[in-house]
Formats: structure tokens, sequence, C-alpha cells
């Protein structure tokens, strides 16, 4: 479930946001409004460079996406046995901004 990152990851996630701040690299992220995306949601609000915004709670999914230059990375944050899959394809990935951008203006602010 999305959210888990950091209780699967550890202090890599924690190495990996420090690392992105200092990078001054902006992250925007999309949780679903449930107990579990609204602690994560509060949780990335607290970091710079970063904006949170919410999607109603029927939008829940299992994995999580990050987009950036040509790739996409889907993970899959089951506790057993999460996995990733990355690929690298420019106008898939052209693809999944655009959709994001569609999800940005439809979501709200806490």
């Amino acid at each position: 479930m999305p959210g888990k990152g950091p209780e699967i990851l550890g202090v890599a996630a924690e190495a990996f946001e420090n690392e992105r701040q200092r990078a001054r690299i902006s992250f925007r992220a999309i949780c679903v409004r449930t107990e579990a995306g609204l602690k994560r949601g509060k949780e990335f609000s607290k970091m710079r460079y970063t904006s949170v915004r919410y999607l109603p709670r029927q939008y829940t999914s299992p994995a999580s996406n990050y987009v950036y230059g040509d790739r996409i990375a889907i993970i899959f944050w089951y506790k057993e046995s999460p996995f990733a899959i990355r690929i690298i394809d420019r106008n898939l990935a052209e693809s999944y901004k655009s959709n994001f951008e569609m999800m940005w203006k439809a979501s709200m602010k806490e």
C-alpha cells in the first residue's frame, strides 16, 4: 500500500528524502484520502520542495507511481515482497506526466 515506503525501506527512505531535499528536487505527491494517506501526506508536507494534494478514498491503489525524465517507476509496497517496475520510454513517460497533471488539477489540498 502507498505510504508504506518508510516502514518497508527503513532508513533508506529517509536517506533518499534527505538527499532529494539537499539537491532541491521538487516532488509533488497525490495521496488518497484514507487514514494512511492523510498521515503520509502530512509527513510529505513537512518536507522541503514538496507539495501534496489528495484524491477521494475510492482511488486507492496498491502501487505508487513516480515519473521523472523519460522514466516511470511503479512500486508495489507489499510488506512480504515489495517490488518495482521501471520503464524507460519517453512517450510513455509523457503520457504518465499528462495523466498526473490531470489528477493534480482534480485533486484537492487538505
